[in-house]
């Protein structure tokens, strides 16, 4: 048994374009990088948080109107290192190797200086509904996802500087973070400027304490992953899902962060081996399935609505079927399901892949981060994991 090689094809597309572009590219939330909006001098949070919403809507690529120039984001470059070791275990061949050393060099060079260790931050300024983010300001969540790809570096590849890279970022994690703590729980906030409590930004900093405890022996890593870990189980609703954040206004469920807290659980549960958590981490799965995607492999960003479809709920559906596929038979042919659904619908014929589909209009701006880097990671996933099943059968 062979993996597909429609996925590999679309692999191989995708890695063409994405090389042709130097890894740099647009983001949904760029628009704060504007030349045009700058040279305006309009401050304000809703002045912000209007503009970053109108450059991300609109249907069309407004940005070289606006002056916003493409850019390298360290989440995106973690994520083509994740898919570039696994192309490499695959393959064996020396380019995906000498990219993996080149992304570790650029990581070096965009991580945010001044903090307590290794950190990473968005390529632009941020407005959200909650806090304005300067462009370079560290978060929990791009830290986390850097991290793990150094450390699957190390793991791939025996790369010695990036274990203690992934080590520090623990330590950006615990000193830098605001915190709330009960007397068993803890919640990190999302960055160093706020105090919100956030879900999957929570159990991802846990499950990134708990691998880096499996590798480096560190109890007290251990222990305040634990309790980050309590404090998300704490939280999930009746029906198996989670919400985004703790606050009232934060009450919405979507389908790539909660996959990001089901990949993060599993995770958590494979280091520890508590099984107690696999009650929550069915009830999740089973939400997941039932309420975020068509039968037909449609992912759905919202339960209650098809549309908007999108592409990074697509990637995240075809890594959390694939990382957890032992937990359902027919997770990996869901995952499958899911890849072909995307491929067929989302990919152009230049080897990017659109950004959202609406129920009238399909916006095809290849953005790089959130496209294209977690389309490359979750195909290159999904080819490992029907090769390590191919073998197994």
């Amino acid at each position: 048994m062979k993996p597909n090689s429609d996925f590999h094809a679309s692999l191989q597309r995708l890695f063409t374009y994405c090389q042709s572009q130097a890894w740099s590219g647009y983001d949904p939330y760029d628009g704060l990088n504007s030349q045009l909006f700058r040279s305006l001098h309009i401050g304000g949070r809703w002045c912000r948080l209007g503009f970053t919403q109108l450059v991300k809507r609109l249907p069309l690529n407004p940005r070289g109107l606006f002056g916003i120039s493409k850019g390298l984001n360290p989440k995106g470059l973690s994520l083509f290192l994740n898919g570039c070791l696994t192309l490499y275990r695959l393959t064996h061949e020396e380019k995906y190797a000498l990219l993996c050393q080149h992304f570790l060099q650029l990581l070096k060079e965009l991580s945010c200086k001044g903090y307590s260790g290794f950190c990473w931050g968005y390529n632009f300024d941020w407005q959200s509904r909650y806090f304005f983010l300067p462009q370079g300001t560290p978060t929990a969540v791009n830290t986390v996802f850097v991290a793990n790809a150094l450390l699957n570096f190390y793991e791939t590849l025996g790369e010695e500087e990036a274990l203690p890279m992934a080590r520090s970022a623990c330590e950006f994690l615990l000193h830098d973070l605001h915190r709330w703590e009960g007397e068993e729980e803890i919640c990190f906030s999302y960055t160093p400027l706020d105090s919100l409590q956030v879900y999957n930004a929570n159990i991802l900093a846990a499950q990134l304490l708990c691998r880096v405890h499996r590798l480096c022996g560190e109890r007290p890593l251990l222990e305040v992953a634990k309790k980050a870990t309590r404090f998300v189980m704490k939280n999930q609703n009746q029906n198996g899902s989670w919400f985004y954040g703790k606050q009232s206004s934060q009450n919405w469920v979507d389908g790539h962060h909660t996959g990001f807290i089901l990949v993060a659980l599993h995770d958590i549960i494979t280091s520890t081996g508590d099984a107690l958590l696999t009650t929550y981490l069915q009830a999740g799965l089973d939400f997941y399935r039932q309420q975020l995607f068509h039968p037909d492999g449609i992912p759905k960003y919202y339960p209650q609505s098809l549309f908007p479809i999108d592409v990074h709920c697509a990637a995240q559906g075809i890594i959390t079927h694939v990382r957890l596929r032992t937990l359902g038979s027919d997770y990996l042919a869901f995952g499958q399901k899911v890849a072909r659904w995307t491929i067929d619908h989302m990919q152009d014929r230049k080897g990017y892949f659109y950004y959202r589909k609406g129920r009238f209009l399909l916006c095809k701006i290849p953005y790089m981060r959130w496209s294209q880097a977690w389309m490359f990671y979750a195909l290159s996933e999904l080819i490992s994991a029907l090769k390590d099943e191919g073998e197994r059968l």
